[in-house]
């Protein structure tokens, strides 16, 4: 009596959405597929995949991604540096222009006496910018190494 049972792989086809997709070959589990599939569709990297028996035979091999909130895994320091990052925004003063009141006072022709007579008040304003510019740029090295997250609000004139 010989033996006429043979071990031939079942056809998948690989559903992901509106998208089919062949199989790429027993070798490759259906995780495999997933992870590969995850490089153009970054939401099936958690993406639940189920199976069921088509009736012409194939193996039907559907993912289907997880719904999930957005930072919901952040760690308890990381949420505490993003507190304090946005209390310090919000602590900014607003950006201020001084420019439109010094121009106003200058005059045609340009002469030295004005530009002497403009200097205190062009010298306090560029002062006033570097200070602003280095209270954001602390904020801002702040926030670099944290990880991407929603913000309920951000404060007004950032």
């Amino acid at each position: 009596m010989s033996d006429t049972t043979t071990d031939t792989p079942v056809k998948r086809i690989f559903v992901y959405g509106e998208h089919t997709f062949d199989d790429p070959g027993p070798a490759y589990s259906a995780e495999q597929v997933r992870a590969h599939l995850a490089a153009y569709f970054p939401e099936l990297g958690q993406a639940v995949i189920k199976e069921q028996q088509r009736p012409d035979g194939m193996l039907e091999v559907s993912f289907h991604k997880q719904i999930t909130t957005k930072g919901s895994d952040l760690a308890a320091t990381e949420a505490d540096q993003v507190q304090q990052v946005t209390a310090a925004l919000s602590h900014l003063p607003p950006l201020s222009d001084p420019l439109p009141d010094l121009l106003d006072a200058l005059e045609e022709p340009l002469t030295y006496d004005l530009l002497l007579a403009v200097y205190p008040p062009l010298a306090a304003a560029a002062d006033q910018n570097d200070r602003e510019a280095s209270l954001r740029q602390g904020v801002i090295e702040r926030c670099l190494p944290l990880r991407p997250v929603p913000l309920t609000a951000v404060p007004l004139g950032y």
